[in-house]
């Protein structure tokens, strides 16, 4: 929860396998987890969804968190 690089590690991994379709990605926010852990992953995202179009495909990314308001990461509802 608190370092990023191994999560960044699979989805490149991951990403370069053009039977991928679809990332899952789970983010726990509280005072142990990183300050920002899905911004931490989009450079990775990013170059993923960039290979999968250069090769004619599509990388779709859903994401579920788990956090409160009271976070340090300030949770909040999209409006």
């Amino acid at each position: 929860m608190i370092d990023s690089r191994l999560r960044c590690d699979r989805i490149l991994a991951e990403g370069q396998d053009p039977q991928v379709a679809i990332l899952l990605l789970d983010f726990v926010l509280g005072s142990n987890a990183s300050p920002d852990p899905a911004g931490e992953l989009v450079p990775a995202i990013q170059e993923v969804k960039g290979a999968a179009e250069k090769r004619g495909g599509f990388l779709s990314v859903v994401a579920s968190i788990c956090g409160t308001e009271g976070d340090p990461q300030k949770l909040s509802a999209a409006g």
